[in-house]
C-alpha cells in the first residue's frame, strides 16, 4: 500500500511501507522466551521474514531514497512509531532514530504552531540538505500512522496470531 495522501508540493519527507506483490509469506507461530524477548524481538522476525516481500522507503532532506532495509532498519523504525504517532498527535515533540549503522540518523519533530519543525541529524558522512523543514502537522500525524496501518495490515495478512500476540497488541496501543 503506498501512501494516498495529498501531499503538499514542498514536502520533503516520506515513510512508506508496501507489498510487492499480491504473494505474501505465511508466517508461523513464533516460539519466545519472555526472559529474553519483547515486542522488539518480534518486530525482528516479522521484518526478517518479510525481507524481499515488502518494501520499506525513506525519502527527504535531498536523498529520494534513503539506504533502509526492510530486515535491519524497518524494525528500527517500528519500535518508535506507536509512541511517535501518539505524540504527534498531541503535537508534542518527538524522534525518530534509525540508529542502525550504516544508515545512522535522526529525525527530531518540534511543534512551531499548526507545523512540525523537523530537524535531520546525520551519524556519517552524508548531509542532509535541507537539514531543517517545517511540515504540517496533520499530514505528519496521518504520514505515520498511514505507514503503521500499512504494516499491520500486511502483518494481518501473513499471521493473524502473530497480529494478535500480546507483546504486538501492547506495542501498537503504545504501551
Amino acid at each position: 500500500m503506498i501512501l494516498d495522501l495529498d501531499i503538499p508540493p514542498m514536502i520533503d519527507l516520506r515513510f512508506e511501507i508496501c507489498a510487492r506483490g499480491d504473494i505474501l509469506p505465511k508466517l508461523q507461530g513464533i516460539a519466545c522466551d519472555p526472559a529474553l524477548d519483547d515486542y522488539r524481538s518480534l518486530l525482528v522476525y516479522i521484518c526478517d521474514a518479510l525481507d524481499g516481500h515488502i518494501e520499506f522507503r525513506v525519502s527527504g532532506f535531498g536523498e529520494a531514497d534513503w539506504p533502509v532495509t526492510v530486515s535491519t532498519d524497518l524494525p528500527v523504525f517500528l519500535e518508535e512509531v506507536p509512541n511517535a504517532l501518539m505524540r504527534a498527535k498531541r503535537g508534542d515533540s518527538f524522534e525518530i532514530d534509525f540508529y542502525e549503522q550504516g544508515i545512522q540518523r535522526k529525525l527530531t519533530f518540534q511543534p512551531q504552531g499548526s507545523m512540525f519543525l523537523i530537524a535531520c541529524y546525520s551519524g556519517t558522512e552524508w548531509v542532509p540538505c535541507p537539514d531543517t523543514l517545517e511540515i504540517d502537522q496533520n499530514y505528519t500525524s496521518m504520514m505515520i500512522e498511514h505507514s503503521l496501518m500499512c504494516f499491520l495490515e500486511i502483518l494481518k495478512k501473513v499471521s493473524p496470531e502473530v497480529f494478535h500476540h500480546p507483546w504486538l497488541v501492547a506495542w501498537r496501543c503504545g504501551e
